[in-house]
């Protein structure tokens, strides 16, 4: 998946990969990210997301998540700190589709300002530009605010595919060829 990076007005997203990968960079962010993973964020994630504080759990969160997904780290550009991640799972990729499981997780000090929209929305514009790709999000139904942050970037709630406990949402991306509508597993943003 080659998005690496990508930016908005307020918002820098970028691979995490080269700070986990240094030693030194990656104790900073597991700092970060304790302040970040707080219950209220995680709450409507799927358990294999949620976090407990005892020592090294913020490390083997940040391994799991980097064993199964591309993560971009967000920052507020004016600041310059973190203010959440975009998790993009690959499910299905060829020459000339992708699909992508995309989640989100933002500080609770930056909720209730536009943060996640224009996150996701700067991610739909970074990936017109590319091949064909279908993004999927999952929210659990007691997400509201989420599932609204999916429907004002495009998506479109996929009854079909959601469960009692998730909805799943659905945009394509890039080139608007029709794509297969099977997602993974359901996980929330």
């Amino acid at each position: 998946m080659p998005l690496d990076q990508f930016s908005t007005d307020r918002l820098f997203a970028y691979d995490w990969a080269p700070v986990v990968q240094d030693s030194d960079a990656c104790q900073s962010l597991e700092a970060t990210l304790r302040s970040i993973l707080t219950e209220r964020v995680l709450e409507h994630l799927p358990p294999s997301f949620r976090l407990d504080m005892r020592k090294g759990a913020v490390r083997d969160w940040i391994e799991a998540r980097a064993k199964e997904s591309r993560v971009l780290l967000v920052e507020h550009k004016e600041t310059g700190g973190l203010v959440g991640l975009l998790i993009l799972a690959l499910h299905q990729e060829t020459e000339t589709f992708r699909s992508v499981h995309i989640g989100y997780l933002i500080a609770e000090e930056f909720w209730g300002k536009g943060i996640a929209s224009e996150l996701v929305s700067g991610l739909v514009t970074a990936l017109d530009s590319d091949r064909a790709t279908q993004l999927l999000g999952g929210v659990g139904t007691g997400n509201p605010a989420s599932a609204r942050v999916l429907t004002k970037a495009g998506f479109v709630k996929a009854p079909e595919l959601s469960t009692q406990t998730t909805d799943i949402y659905l945009r394509n991306a890039g080139n608007p060829t029709p794509v297969d509508s099977n997602p993974p597993s359901a996980a929330t943003t």
